[in-house]
């Protein structure tokens, strides 16, 4: 990650950020289940189902493996002019398998830009009678396209064997 934040001329206030995360998700679990445990032989009784059908609905072992992998880039940035009016944005690129095969889903841009105009800054507030019990308002504004990984509803590979 990388940031600059300088500030010119006594009114000019600029910052600026860039970043990326690269993170890999790996989890394995087993699933075991018995019925008829007996205390004395610490054994259980074996499970007989009637069909092959009823025997895949409920399995008594079962093994998971689960790996998704996740690349992002982000850049931030404002510019304030006199401590009143700042002007911001940012951008990120999200990338991850489970955001499907499809070419277009691979990376997806989210986002924002934004403007606050500090009005308790300003000199016909601070040179007033309000000054006295407004201490800090301000105005905001911004529009911009986020989003988050809804991992009930991405597309796994799902196989049996």
């Amino acid at each position: 990650m990388a940031e600059f934040n300088k500030r010119f001329n006594s009114i000019h206030d600029l910052e600026l950020m860039l970043g990326t995360e690269v993170r890999r998700l790996k989890t394995t679990s087993l699933y075991s289940a018995a019925y008829g445990y007996d205390n004395r032989t610490l054994t259980t009784q074996p499970v007989i189902f009637p069909t092959e059908d009823l025997a895949r609905q409920y399995p008594l072992h079962s093994e998971t493996n689960l790996e998704n992998a996740y690349v992002s880039w982000f850049a931030t940035g404002s510019y304030t002019l006199l401590s009143r009016y700042t002007f911001g944005a940012s951008v990120r690129w999200d990338g991850s398998d489970v955001f499907g095969v499809a070419k277009k889903y691979r990376f997806l841009p989210l986002y924002s830009l934004s403007g606050l105009w500090r009005v308790s800054n300003e000199p016909f507030i601070q040179n007033s009678s309000a000054s006295k019990w407004l201490s800090n308002l301000a105005l905001r504004a911004s529009y911009g396209l986020q989003g988050n990984i809804d991992k009930n509803t991405s597309p796994y590979l799902i196989g049996t064997f």
